[in-house]
């Protein structure tokens, strides 16, 4: 059958209509969920992200390495823990904006879940499980006598301390589908702050993570920094482990580092940091399309 003639005008127009912001929100090959997309689409639309982002991007990696260089050169423990619970309550209860904020929430919980996963279906009876799932700019400050973001640090590394110890955890066979156990993916509810009173800014997401990265550079001892961003580089062993459990390879491409690549500071730690969530975002929404996979099987059993 012959095609109808094209009109080369409004062919024109309807190629140049689009908008990328609009595209990556529609993208259904995106490896990122819908949910997601939505939150980059309304956060890539803040006027923060155009205007101020440069500004913040220079000025907080400025001040981030003036604050490593010189913590590297003092032999003492400089950090104030205490200013960072309240640095973290204030930052997000009055400056970020509503989707940056969930965004934000969403990779503590995110990353917490996808620990959970590995240790519920490894087999092991022997490692511990510790819940951080902050709902709340309230939660983000001291957790059981220690910040949240520290404590969020410490999760990941101790579990690799913890499967070097373990002696039940089987870190490289593949689970039946039917077998796996998703009861760790299941979020909490995210209080968000809007148009409450004091509010002075909406950050967009990009934005707020350098402001974070600095804060958090000038709030962590030179230790606690070193262990934080190696905790990046620790991407590469959690996508092994998922792509073992599940036996789907993609987890396998998606890591910051190279393979052995050795734990260093990078120059521009916020844009690795932005990286990480991204990854986590990946993993955890192929996780949840294989639960929607769980389903049909059980019922067949």
């Amino acid at each position: 059958m012959d095609r109808a003639p094209v009109n080369l005008l409004e062919s024109q127009r309807r190629l140049e209509q689009p908008d990328i912001n609009d595209i990556i929100e529609s993208d259904r090959l995106s490896p990122l969920s819908p949910g997601w997309r939505s939150l980059q689409h309304a956060d890539n639309n803040r006027w923060t992200k155009r205007y101020l982002l440069p500004a913040i991007k220079v000025t907080c990696l400025l001040v981030s390495w003036i604050a490593l260089l010189f913590k590297r050169l003092i032999p003492l423990p400089i950090g104030s823990e205490r200013l960072l619970n309240w640095l973290s309550q204030v930052f997000m209860k009055y400056f970020v904006s509503p989707e940056a904020q969930e965004m934000l929430y969403r990779h503590f919980s995110v990353e917490n879940a996808l620990v959970h996963f590995a240790i519920q279906n490894s087999g092991a009876k022997d490692i511990q499980l510790v819940t951080l799932r902050p709902n709340s700019p309230e939660q983000l400050g001291n957790v059981a006598g220690t910040n949240a973001t520290l404590m969020h640090d410490r999760i990941i590394l101790n579990l690799f301390a913890d499967l070097g110890k373990s002696q039940d955890a089987d870190t490289t066979s593949k689970r039946q589908l039917s077998d796996m156990d998703f009861s760790a993916l299941q979020l909490p509810e995210f209080k968000i702050y809007s148009n409450n009173p004091g509010r002075l800014l909406n950050l967009d997401f990009e934005s707020s993570l350098y402001i974070t990265v600095m804060v958090i550079a000038l709030c962590f001892t030179y230790k606690q920094l070193e262990n934080a961003v190696g905790s990046l580089f620790l991407d590469r062993s959690l996508m092994q482990f998922l792509a073992n459990l599940t036996g789907i390879n993609n987890f396998r491409f998606w890591a910051l580092s190279a393979l052995g690549e050795h734990p260093h500071i990078p120059l521009d730690p916020a844009d690795y940091l932005h990286r990480h969530i991204l990854i986590h975002e990946y993993a955890y929404y192929q996780l949840q399309q294989l639960q929607t996979q769980q389903q049909p099987v059980s019922k067949q059993r």
